[in-house]
């Protein structure tokens, strides 16, 4: 006689492994919520890092989007020339209100100063993709992505920072970018790492096309929350500091709710190769 769901799911109880889980997964496993354990809890990874990397690609966005109003003239045909300067300024207030946008990247070097801010994270993340995938092979997921998230939404806060702190210097937007690109490495590994834990050879390229839309999700969300207030007059801080702080939110859900290996609750790993 086959058992039932819920007597599958109580003998899975028993084999639970409380040091390997966090606070909120080992609550929801008793409380019943995987019912039918070998469905729910892969359905429920799932959907959890298809939040957590979605939440990776919102806070990679919004500088692109920024951009627009720390540099309104450096668009649409702008040039790293002094000629689109005619009024002489003699101090960052007064150059901020000659032409609009927020110094120094609306200043006659924009394309150069925009362009080093972006290259910063792109080579920091480019190459600490492969330092984080050493890491992550050697320490605990749950633990590494619930770092790099936290990190990354400190970093992405400290763009939103310099705003309220009247901010110009572009050594500081260059070294938060390259902070930037250290934490936010940790997240293709540890989710990728995650994810071989869970899911075997059966169905896996339906299960990951569908799971890898995460990435249009996360742009999406990047550049509509973003550009609320990216337009002149409103505090373009918030740009980044409301993804800053959805970062840091996933990344506390991550630490209680992750789990990253099927033997913590008592499930066989799944078939990779037959």
């Amino acid at each position: 006689m086959e058992p039932c769901a819920g007597s599958a799911s109580g003998e899975l109880l028993n084999e639970l492994k409380p040091k390997k889980l966090g606070f909120g997964a080992l609550a929801l496993s008793y409380a019943g919520l995987f019912r039918y354990p070998r469905f729910s809890y892969r359905a429920y990874i799932l959907v959890l890092t298809f939040v957590v990397y979605a939440a990776y690609h919102m806070s990679r966005k919004p500088f692109s989007v920024v951009a627009n109003v720390l540099a309104p003239d450096c668009h649409g045909g702008g040039t790293d020339d002094n000629s689109s300067y005619a009024t002489n300024v003699s101090n960052l207030s007064d150059l901020s209100s000659a032409s609009g946008g927020w110094p120094p990247f609306n200043g006659p070097h924009c394309k150069t100063l925009i362009g080093a801010v972006d290259y910063s994270w792109l080579f920091t993340y480019a190459v600490f993709l492969f330092i984080s995938g050493l890491i992550a092979d050697r320490v605990n997921v749950r633990y590494f992505l619930t770092a790099g998230m936290i990190g990354s939404g400190v970093f992405v806060g400290l763009l939103g920072v310099a705003y309220y702190g009247k901010i110009h210097n572009i050594t500081y937007f260059i070294l938060v970018q390259i902070g930037v690109g250290v934490f936010e490495s940790t997240g293709w590994p540890g989710v990728v790492a995650v994810m071989g834990n869970w899911f075997g050879k059966k169905r896996r390229g339906l299960l990951l096309g569908v799971w890898n839309s995460h990435t249009s999700v996360g742009n999406i969300l990047g550049t509509v929350v973003p550009a609320i207030w990216a337009v002149p007059g409103r505090p373009w801080s918030w740009s980044f500091l409301v993804p800053a702080f959805v970062m840091i939110v996933v990344g506390v859900l991550v630490f209680f709710f992750l789990i990253t290996d099927p033997a913590h609750v008592g499930l066989p790993p799944p078939v990779h190769h037959k």
